[in-house]
């Protein structure tokens, strides 16, 4: 037993083990020490697993324990009287009953009654958590010589196996703690306040034996731990370390090739995706081209026809409708005049976006044969081109509706607010000379948007808004609360392209449609 003690983990020096135990007190929480021995004991005797999991898991009390104790603590250190009384000299002895059992009554002031009743009772608390914690412990040793026996049992000098059996067996022969029961309290008829603080103190000194006990069987624990347990498993490791070394890290390197190859599926499937859409992104603009070179040359003959016939037809007006007519084609030449600058300027830098060519991804065959490093470079490397090709189709993305913005969707808006003039106003006579040409410039634009797949975003007055479609530009008070938050007028038309393009779940807004708000306005209160 001297030899065990001597490599006890504790410092038998200072002669502090409170200090020692608080040192272990978070494994001890974890069960990570015991459960370890357990585990590891287990290897070479798979059967007595579930058995370890049923029946040696930790008590969930051990941290009500801990917190019962703190509180007893207190309630000791709270003592008024710190000379410990002589149980013999404070007790009377006609106050124990038939049963043994100490029961006592009180004689003193009704104001403290309550404060002593409570006293009593976390000393109760405290005792039975801390013979709880103390029978734990007489089991955790059990189990752990079992263990170490079984552990042992090769031992090739039978003698030296009985030496063992026998050093163990004295270790496992603890006795239950005999500590005294603690004083219970009946009334309070009997006694003065300075013999309850002696009972209290007597109950103290009882607690702390307990304490002392159960502190004693974890010595012992960690002194079977650290001269049988410690040099076991060591023993064990050491045996099949080679082996399991060798299998871990094989098992390893397949893991880690495993991930390698899903990596490089991964990145191979971005690739195409990103490529694809680059290229699906270059058709596009080049589509928008096409359409807009045709489609503005339509405009513009539609336009020349219009001024060849009109000169006859301006002599049957009126003067009033002459003027308005005058404006009218020097708006309609306007739409012309927006068309060629379109086309012979603002085209230029969609003519000159031309398809890039782009790396192939790097593959590795064989993974064993590269360092980490040059696994990583790889990666590196595949991760910037489909970076590159992700920002060029977003850049060609940002150009294309950008040009829409600012070229075409204005040249649409003259047409709209030409169309919007005529029927607005009672001006029949000009109505009959130029709606065709607003009618025939509306339909070559609309067929324009189709191809391009962009769509006016349909608005009606009393719509409620939607801060995705609308933007409001202005409000217009209402007393109707039912109609707060809704449409009230539409100032310009709004667009929206038929794809979700950046995975937001609604199709990509060309263009907001402009409109009036309603706000609600409550009625003022107002006195006579």
């Amino acid at each position: 037993m001297d030899n065990e003690k001597e490599n006890n983990v504790y410092d038998e020096k200072s002669n502090d083990f409170e200090k020692n135990y608080r040192d272990y007190k978070k494994p001890l929480e974890e069960d990570y020490i015991h459960m370890k021995i357990l585990n590891e004991l287990a290897k070479n005797s798979p059967e007595n697993v579930e058995k370890i999991q049923k029946e040696h898991t930790f008590e969930e009390k051990t941290e009500n324990i801990e917190k019962s104790e703190e509180k007893g603590n207190q309630i000791i250190e709270e003592g008024e009287d710190k000379k410990q009384a002589e149980i013999g000299e404070k007790i009377d002895e006609t106050a124990i009953d038939s049963s043994g059992e100490h029961n006592i009554t009180f004689q003193f002031s009704s104001d403290k009654v309550g404060k002593y009743k409570e006293k009593f009772k976390n000393q109760h608390v405290l005792y039975e958590n801390v013979i709880l914690d103390y029978k734990k412990w007489i089991s955790r040793i059990q189990e752990l010589v079992a263990y170490i026996k079984k552990g042992y049992e090769n031992i090739e000098k039978e003698s030296g196996k009985n030496e063992l059996n026998i050093k163990l067996e004295k270790m496992i022969q603890i006795d239950e703690v005999s500590c005294n029961k603690l004083f219970n309290v009946d009334g309070f008829e009997n006694l003065t306040e300075e013999q309850v603080k002696s009972y209290i103190n007597a109950n103290r000194n009882i607690i702390e034996d307990g304490i002392k006990e159960r502190d004693s069987l974890i010595e012992i624990y960690f002194v079977l731990v650290n001269s049988y347990i410690f040099p076991l498993i060591d023993n064990f490791n050491f045996k099949s370390s080679i082996g399991t070394d060798i299998e871990e890290k094989k098992q390893r390197e397949l893991q880690k090739i495993k991930k390698y190859k899903e990596q490089l599926q991964s990145d191979d499937i971005a690739y195409e995706k990103s490529l694809l859409e680059y290229k699906t992104w270059i058709v596009r603009n080049k589509e928008l081209v096409v359409y807009l070179e045709k489609n503005c040359m339509d405009i513009s003959r539609i336009i020349e026809e219009f001024n060849a016939s009109i000169e006859h037809k301006i002599d049957m007006l009126e003067e009033k409708d002459k003027e308005l007519l005058t404006n009218r084609i020097k708006g309609i030449n306007m739409i012309n005049k927006m068309c060629r600058n379109m086309l012979n300027m603002g085209l230029n830098k969609m003519k000159n976006i031309q398809e890039k060519s782009y790396d192939k991804l790097f593959f590795i065959e064989d993974f064993q044969n590269l360092t980490e490093e040059q696994i990583t470079n790889i990666f590196n490397s595949n991760y910037n081109i489909i970076t590159s090709i992700r920002n060029e189709k977003d850049s060609i993305v940002r150009s294309y509706f950008k040009f829409i913005n600012s070229q075409l969707l204005p040249i649409i808006d003259g047409v709209d607010s030409g169309i919007q003039y005529l029927n607005t106003n009672n001006i029949t006579a000009l109505k009959y000379i130029i709606s065709d040409i607003y009618e025939n410039m509306d339909k070559v634009l609309k067929e324009l948007l189709e191809n391009i797949k962009i769509r006016e975003i349909k608005t009606n007055k009393s719509e409620t808004i939607n801060f995705n479609l609308h933007q409001a530009i202005d409000i217009e008070y209402t007393r109707i609360q039912e109609m707060d938050e809704t449409v009230a007028e539409v100032i310009r038309k709004g667009y929206e392209y038929l794809e979700d393009i950046y995975s937001t779940g609604i199709n990509y807004i060309v263009r907001q449609v402009q409109v009036i708000a309603y706000k609600f306005k409550a009625p003022e209160n107002t006195s006579v």
